[in-house]
């Protein structure tokens, strides 16, 4: 789960509420329900700019391909 500090839309306290109920309710998501808050600027899709943009996707998608074990694989 994302969120943005400086997004004017959804505060912060609300995914971070979320992922407290998903970890609360089924023990087994504890380890695999994570919450990453965006400091920068930049709302729901992350960073603005062409690069940081990419850069925050490339870390979100290697973070979900090492919880499933592919980290590494070419």
């Amino acid at each position: 789960m994302t969120g943005a500090l400086h997004d004017p839309r959804v505060l912060v306290s609300e995914p971070a509420k979320w992922v407290a109920a998903l970890r609360e309710s089924d023990p087994a998501w504890s380890p695999r329900c994570v919450f990453r808050c965006e400091t920068g600027a930049g709302a729901h899709a992350g960073p603005s700019g062409r690069f940081a943009h990419l850069h925050y996707e490339a870390e979100v998608y290697a973070w979900v391909l090492e919880r499933f074990g592919m980290a590494g694989v070419v």
